[in-house]
């Protein structure tokens, strides 16, 4: 009796999915067509470097989708509302993190790669702040995932599949990488407001 509401919700992740391997996994494309194939190796390099901090608060919140998922349905709103506030709280302090690996990532790039790729300031700060912005969006989907809120997802994946990649080309062409972080940037910090 269920089925038709679950495979419902199962196309709806199915779309949701696409819709962020296509915006994500575009990226490179779009800085290798923009730019250089070096410039994809840079932002790959802040990218992993940066994405600490994005792996580590993953993690962290995995479990609270079925926790949310089970407090909602039990109407434990309280609980809900506490447990968010103390994620978003760590989600504050991790722009703390940020700003260490940004200060101290001429030491890291040196010791981790050597001296065979350069990493401008620039694009270790602009992935650092597009990485915080992913951590944001990841903390909003656990809730709305958890809370059941799938379309609203929907949405605004769908419209940001629509509107990324020209925006990242544009901004590409006229910014290089910073360009297409800047339009990941945009769109993440959209889908954190909701």
């Amino acid at each position: 009796s269920f089925a038709k509401d679950i495979m419902a919700i199962g196309i709806i992740f199915f779309f949701i999915q696409i819709a962020v391997i296509v915006i994500y996994q575009t990226n490179n494309i779009i800085i290798a067509h923009t730019g250089t194939p070096d410039d994809v190796t840079i932002f790959n390099i802040a990218y992993k470097y940066m994405g600490i901090v994005l792996m580590s608060f993953s993690i962290l919140i995995s479990p609270f989708w079925s926790a949310i998922t089970e407090a909602f349905t039990i109407q434990d709103y309280s609980w809900i509302k506490t447990i968010v506030k103390k994620l978003r709280l760590i989600s504050f302090l991790l722009i703390i993190v940020v700003i260490f690996l940004f200060l101290v990532s001429k030491f890291a790039y040196t010791f981790w790669i050597g001296n065979s790729v350069r990493i401008p300031s620039s694009v270790t700060l602009a992935v650092g702040i597009y990485i915080i912005l992913l951590c944001w969006v990841s903390l909003n989907t656990q809730i709305l995932n958890g809370t059941g809120k799938i379309t609203i997802q929907l949405i605004t994946y769908s419209l940001g599949t629509i509107l990324h990649i020209p925006l990242a080309i544009f901004l590409g062409k006229k910014l290089g990488i910073i360009g297409v972080i800047i339009s990941a940037s945009i769109f993440c910090a959209i889908i954190a407001t909701f």
